[in-house]
């Protein structure tokens, strides 16, 4: 049975090596993940990594929002994988390959923005109403506004004052006194 290494090239755990055996691992930040990486970057499952025994290693993103990217170039959501080349999802540039095989040097690729589609666009949609100043009245021009002009102040109510708890506010003393005693 082969084994491989994983090798985290960006992010929080750029060096990591992580050494895999043919099977299907999940990636991402979750800690459900059979590989935990810790990078606010990331999806909950950023990654399905699956090592077939024949050696093929099959990419999958975990959703088709996230694309990959096959050595700098986007290759959609799902790839077969060739040992060595760099895949990038998000942020994260990962490679894989033979345990016992020689690494080539591995250059991060730039990452090259996916193709956009040209939207047609109805030209009814985008026009937006002017409004004719003739329908206006003159009580239109005249209008203040005022941010607080109905709001009351909440802290003068006596109410919001009766509903503290007496017996809360005498603790506070009594818990800085503990607090800095110790």
């Amino acid at each position: 049975m082969t084994e491989f290494y994983l090798k985290i090239l960006s992010g929080n755990h750029i060096g990591a090596e992580i050494p895999l055996e043919p099977g299907r691992y999940s990636l991402g930040k979750d800690d459900g993940c059979d590989l935990v990486l810790t990078d606010d970057n990331l999806s909950d499952i950023e990654l399905i990594i699956e090592i077939f025994d024949n050696g093929q290693v099959k990419l999958q993103s975990s959703t088709a929002d996230t694309p990959l990217y096959l050595n700098g170039e986007p290759v959609g959501s799902a790839i077969q994988y060739n040992y060595f080349d760099i895949v990038t999802s998000s942020n994260l540039f990962i490679a894989i390959g033979p345990v016992d095989a020689e690494w080539p040097t591995l250059a991060l690729p730039n990452v090259a923005p996916p193709p956009t589609q040209e939207l047609t666009i109805n030209e009814e949609v985008q026009q937006i109403p002017e409004t004719d100043e003739s329908e206006l009245s003159a009580s239109d021009f005249d209008q203040k506004i005022s941010d607080d002009e109905d709001d009351e102040d909440e802290f003068e109510e006596p109410s919001f004052i009766a509903s503290i708890d007496k017996k809360w506010l005498a603790a506070i003393p009594v818990a800085l006194v503990l607090v800095i005693a110790i």
